[in-house]
């Protein structure tokens, strides 16, 4: 993790958005001092805007980026500057060293990185001008190679593009965001911001005219570097063959040695990017790792090294490919956790092997002790396991170092590491003890990120696995050991972890009786407890949180994970929302501040049925009819961001105030659902095939949250086509089960292997809709599937507590299929979902929150927070049907 933005998070609960850093003042005092007084200034968080008197009118046309080192920040900018005042010509440029360092480091976007400076000429000859006048002034600077663009000559630091100048985007009903430009027929088409020179087939011609080969053949592109080798082999050996992994930092690829016929891994760095204060950069870090992997070559707990070499500008490391999984990909492979159905035999035998990977662990880190290197970034993505022999190495040397001979360095995984490191610059033994501790506990659940939010989860967790499987108490205490001790002899935890005794391990068992009243109670506590949090933490002066919700917020109206969405939670748990929240939301219905998408989940369609259900009766019908003509309804059919959830919210109105013209747009949304679905020999979907991305799945996304919507409508219409073609389409999603887990479980997207059991997408979003179908129809072959996907639903630990994609959606469809089915068996599933609730729990001393879905601040939404956790309570408290996006009380009519 780079140490980047520290300062937008020092709350402890508030994610601030990075749009409201205040970047400081080097640049823009500087600039300030010689830029002319009819000239403009506006500093932004990111950008500082720079215009003469006459603004730019041009919306797109041919731009020019610089780049340089932080070193060099000021100078580059100062001889820009004085160009572009002579030329009239507006620029942009990074707000400040810190936002230049971004866009200077690994983790940058492959099409942003290097962009000091943007300049926007007025003409094409005013670009070739400044191109000329730049060149010369800028010929001894040094900058990384901007890949999106072409270079220009042989400058270092000067490179251009073709592309808009002014904002001109669009935005799907998903809420992916697009960049256009016009083309020569004033179209829009995609300005395409990738990771090598791209150029529209419009303008080739001019492109042609403006430049002759010698202005830009001395260097075309750092990706055709290839090119450069006499023979097409890197270091003349090696014939790459695929990429695995790009990035602002260099790529990864595998190659064939020929010499030795053996398959590689190479690793790339580009020089200038990643630089610490002190000029160490990713080029440095492979040097290192080099020297490292050569020093520990005997030790046999690395990839071997063959060579180190350059290609054009870039440093490559040849280096043994270790076979196997990651340890991340391991644990989730062989985890018995997850799956219901494992016999006490399974889980002694997962546990055997767990603990001597562990031991083999233990044993490396020893190892690279012993020879005075602290490994630093010990993460599940760093450790290799060889599947048949359980033998690990460690791959990626980026963040080690050798005491007394390497610059210290802070890299780290978060999860891995305690919080305080990332005011840190540098490692030591102890942080290694502390990511190894994360390592073991997270080899059963991998979400130690939730330790930066509560200090005890780790020793929760255990104590339940414990509790429920039997863990012996040995095993516990050495995680917690290695997460509190600075001085410890591995050596010795390693031959302690593998003394231990397994045999009483076993089985899940969960003692329904005797936690009944505990967890009742304890549900009770807490809903009150996300209550009390909520009223306590209000932020009324904040302009976009006035409570705490995840950085993926971009709507405050939004039911997911918007205010709104909190604000119907606290109203559905039967709560009288604050004067506070409630005059924070008619300001902002006053400011227009949402509403930019149809669906039911993220616009205006959910914003209506939140609205409606605190009050706001007319704002309600107002977003409802905003819905209605958005040009984007039907883009998309789905219930969860398109036409069928916007139909579903019309028979919600239709039902609450008995108006016929709802139930007449719903009829309407209908027919177009039943007349645009692609036949199939799967059965019926609303998606053309893309074999690239393949056909969404799932309750809010597939097929199936469609046919959920047309099952409504047939019971309230008694039109059997909307009957068909609901199960036709329901039809297309079943038939994409997957085995998983001693169960059956679906794939988020047709044509991807891995399943998953969530409400949003996977088994339980799918069976909640089969569920209600065989309420209806009671067709033997549905209840058939509720039995077999049973279990890939059955969980007590997750990786989550959330709504759509965690712990508490699998809870809402168990007390659904206890409530229909009136089978208890789901009611003691739900306490043991319940029960699984209280390790997400985050204790403040003014109530309790849960953790957003990346588990770094807390969060109170619906999608990933305390909203949905809330909704699921009240529930399960008073036994209450489903009536969150569900309608069942029309399937009774």
């Amino acid at each position: 993790m780079e140490n980047v933005a520290k300062d937008l998070n020092a709350h402890p609960d508030f994610f601030i958005p990075f749009d409201a850093r205040l970047p400081d003042d080097t640049y823009y005092d500087h600039v300030t001092e010689l830029l002319p007084s009819v000239w403009r200034m506006k500093q932004d968080y990111f950008w500082t805007y720079v215009h003469p008197r006459e603004t730019n009118t041009l919306i797109q046309g041919w731009k020019i980026h610089v780049s340089t080192l932080p070193e060099r920040a000021l100078q580059t900018l100062e001889k820009v500057l004085a160009i572009c005042v002579k030329e009239e010509t507006e620029f942009k440029f990074a707000s400040d060293p810190k936002i230049l360092r971004q866009l200077l480091s690994k983790n940058c976007s492959r099409s942003s990185s290097g962009k000091f400076i943007t300049i926007y000429p007025q003409s094409n000859e005013k670009f070739k001008s400044l191109l000329d006048q730049l060149y010369i002034a800028l010929k001894e600077e040094q900058g990384p190679y901007i890949l999106s663009d072409r270079q220009y000559r042989d400058s270092k630091v000067i490179y251009f593009r073709y592309g808009g100048f002014k904002s001109l985007s669009g935005q799907d009903v998903m809420g992916e965001k697009t960049s256009y430009i016009l083309d020569n027929r004033h179209g829009y088409i995609e300005d395409k911001r990738q990771a090598s020179f791209y150029l529209p087939d419009f303008i080739k011609p001019e492109f042609q005219r403006l430049f002759d080969d010698e202005e830009i053949g001395i260097t075309s592109n750092n990706e055709n570097s290839e090119s450069s080798t006499s023979n097409g082999y890197f270091d003349q050996r090696y014939d790459v063959n695929a990429v695995i992994k790009a990035s602002n930092a260099g790529g990864v690829y595998l190659a064939d040695d020929i010499e030795s016929k053996q398959t590689v891994l190479i690793k790339e760095a580009r020089p200038y990017i990643g630089i610490s204060d002190d000029g160490y950069d990713v080029i440095s870090q492979l040097q290192k790792e080099y020297r490292l992997l050569k020093k520990i070559e005997p030790l046999n707990i690395a990839p071997k090294v063959y060579s180190l070499f350059d290609e054009w500008e870039h440093k490559f490391l040849a280096q043994e490919l270790i076979e196997g999984l990651t340890l991340k990909n391991f644990q989730a492979k062989i985890n018995k956790i997850t799956h219901s159905k494992a016999t006490t035999e399974d889980v002694q035998s997962w546990m055997r092997i767990l603990v001597k990977v562990a031991a083999n662990i233990l044993d490396c880190v020893n190892k690279l002790h012993q020879e005075k290197i602290v490994f630093g970034d010990i993460s599940p993505h760093n450790i290799m396991v060889n599947e048949e022999t359980h033998e690990v190495k460690f791959i990626d040397f980026e963040g080690a170092y050798e005491r007394n001979v390497d610059k210290p360095i802070n890299l780290f995984t978060p999860g891995f590491a305690k919080y305080e490191r990332i005011e840190r610059d540098e490692t030591d033994y102890h942080d290694d003890f502390y990511a190894l501790g994360c390592i073991l506990a997270g080899m059963f659940i991998p979400n130690t990120t939730l330790l930066q939010l509560n200090d005890q989860f780790v020793s929760n967790l255990l104590e339940d696995i414990h509790l429920d499987y039997g863990l012996p108490t040995r095993f516990i205490r050495i995680v917690k050991t290695l997460l509190t001790e600075q001085n410890l002899n591995l050596n010795t935890l390693k031959d302690e972890l593998l003394s231990i005794d397994l045999s009483a391990m076993h089985a899940f068992e969960f003692n329904f009786k005797s936690n009944k009243v505990k967890i009742e109670k304890h549900a009770a506590e807490c809903l009150v407890g996300i209550h009390q949090y909520n009223q306590q933490n209000l932020e009324p002066k904040s302009e976009l949180r006035i409570l705490p919700t995840g950085p993926q917020m971009s709507d405050i109206f939004a039911m997911d994970k918007g205010i709104l969405g909190v604000a119907y939670s606290w109203a559905k748990t039967g709560q009288e929302l604050p004067q506070e929240l409630m005059d924070w939301i008619k300001d902002k219905l006053k400011e227009k501040s949402g509403g930019k998408l149809p669906g039911l989940m993220n616009g205006l369609s959910g914003t209506a049925w939140a609205l409606d259900s605190i009050g706001f009766e007319e704002d309600a019908k107002h977003a409802l009819k905003q819905a209605l003509h958005h040009p984007n309804l039907f883009q998309k059919m789905n219930l969860g961001y398109g036409a069928a959830g916007f139909g579903l919210t019309l028979l919600h109105f239709w039902n609450r105030y008995a108006n016929e013209s709802y139930l007449k747009q719903a009829t309407k949304i209908a027919d177009v659902l039943c007349d645009t679905a692609y036949q199939s020999n799967r059965g019926l979907c609303w998606e053309e095939s893309d074999d690239d991305n393949g056909i969404s799945l799932g309750l809010l996304e597939g097929a199936s949250g469609i046919a959920l919507f047309l099952l409504y409508m047939h019971k309230v219409t008694g039109q059997q086509r909307y009957l068909e073609t609901a199960e036709k389409g329901l039809q297309f999603d079943l038939s994409f089960e997957k085995s998983a887990r001693g169960s059956i479980g679906f794939p988020r997207v047709s044509g991807d292997n891995i399943v998953y059991p969530y409400l949003a997408f996977g088994s339980a979003g799918i069976a909640s809709v089969v569920l209600r179908f065989y309420q209806v129809t009671k067709k033997a072959d549905y209840l058939d599937f509720l039995g077999r996907v049973k279990a890939d639903i059955t969980h007590k630990y997750a990786i989550n507590p959330g709504f759509s994609t965690g712990l508490t959606g699998l809870g809402v469809y168990l007390l659904d299929a206890y409530q229909i089915l009136n089978d208890k068996s789901y009611l003691t599933l739900t306490y043991q979902v319940v029960d699984g609730l209280r390790m997400f729990e985050v204790d403040r001393d003014n109530g309790i929150v849960f953790p957003d879905s990346n588990r770094m601040k807390v969060c109170t939404d619906i999608n990933d927070g305390s909203g949905g956790v809330a909704l699921f309570l009240h529930r399960f408290i008073h036994n209450l049907p489903n009536n969150t996006f569900m309608l069942d009380e029309l399937i009774q009519k």
